[in-house]
């Protein structure tokens, strides 16, 4: 019987410990929600806007939070805020559309794409460098790029 409430003991820590993450990723998660959606569903220049503000709001929780200060899981966010950049650049660049477009919105277009993507990389390495002291896995290199068909932009690691 002491055995049974000693796990139980136990499971209930486990589970109380858990539960304190899960609000915290909420509360943390919830900060980030509206750069999240603009780089989800708004416009390109959207996306130009929103890159300062959202990595010094990824910064602060780096910084912060207890799940997210592992190098991993913020690598791993990072990946998918780089990849779903560079998603919607790759689907607002179709080529059918882009050739049946007037020559100087087609241009236009493209130059926007290239900018977010330029943006998008300078603030990650801002903040890279920025957070460089406290990352414990940090090697000095990085990879983040715009990949092909399903690979979106990725490689991105936290440090």
């Amino acid at each position: 019987m002491t055995f049974l409430c000693t796990r139980a003991r136990a499971q209930l820590a486990e589970l109380t410990k858990l539960s304190a993450e899960s609000r915290d990723n909420v509360k943390f998660l919830t900060t980030l929600e509206r750069h999240f959606k603009n780089v989800t569903s708004g416009p390109l220049q959207g996306i130009l806007d929103t890159l300062p503000p959202m990595m010094n709001a990824l910064r602060m929780v780096w910084i912060i939070s207890r799940h997210y200060s592992d190098d991993q899981r913020m690598g791993n966010l990072f990946q998918r805020i780089a990849r779903e950049i560079g998603d919607r650049v790759e689907s607002a660049v179709d080529m059918r559309q882009l050739f049946r477009m007037q020559p100087q919105d087609a241009v236009e277009l493209v130059r926007t794409c290239k900018s977010v993507l330029e943006h998008w990389y300078m603030t990650y390495m801002q903040v890279r460098r920025s957070l460089a002291p406290r990352c414990s896995s940090c090697s000095g290199t990085v990879r983040v790029g715009v990949g092909g068909k399903g690979g979106g932009a990725g490689g991105a690691t936290a440090c």
